[in-house]
């Protein structure tokens, strides 16, 4: 399976994504898993708008009520994966496997939630660190909040996005390059 997809960032990390490749995310609390992450074509057919305003909305700090960079970046990556290593919760066979997972890691679910809103991102990550789950892509539909949604505090079940969480990126994004840079106003 080969596709494209779009990361957006502060335009400052070009440099060092360029020279040394993405730096993934860390923690149980990102929507599936510890990885990098890309806007696919699929719910909508804007993907490298959806990466843009991602990190216009992730300029915003909310502690300091002030922005925290001014200018941003989008990638365009092409990502080629065997679809035996990519768990595709858009099919009803990778939701049989998702809930396996939930049913495998019921009582670690239980003791960690309280600390987390969703705990998809647990469940990736727990089947990864047990060896479980080969996959080196998941991807999945999502609600994501763009700036709109985060001022407007609008909270929907409805998903937005398609999105893709790459967990191996050196064996799995093949190239990469500048999309679009902007500045944020």
């Amino acid at each position: 399976m080969d596709f494209s997809g779009f990361h957006g960032t502060d335009l400052s990390n070009t440099l060092s994504i360029i020279n040394e490749g993405f730096v993934p995310s860390i923690g149980n609390d990102h929507w599936i898993g510890e990885g990098v992450y890309f806007f696919l074509e699929g719910l909508s057919r804007m993907p490298e708008t959806q990466a843009e305003n991602w990190a216009i909305a992730q300029s915003w700090d909310n502690l300091y009520n002030k922005r925290r960079y001014n200018n941003f970046v989008v990638f365009e990556a092409e990502i080629s994966v065997i679809d035996e290593l990519c768990l595709d919760l858009r099919t009803a066979d990778g939701i049989e496997v998702f809930e396996y997972f939930v049913n495998k890691f019921v009582e670690h679910i239980q003791k960690t939630r309280r600390n987390l809103n969703f705990v998809d991102g647990l469940i990736i990550n727990l089947a990864r660190n047990d060896g479980v789950l080969i996959f080196k892509v998941v991807i999945g539909n999502f609600f994501i909040k763009f700036t709109k949604e985060r001022i407007e505090r609008i909270n929907l079940r409805t998903a937005n996005c398609t999105i893709c969480n790459v967990m191996e990126s050196n064996s799995t994004i093949i190239s990469y390059k500048v999309r679009k840079t902007g500045t944020i106003s």
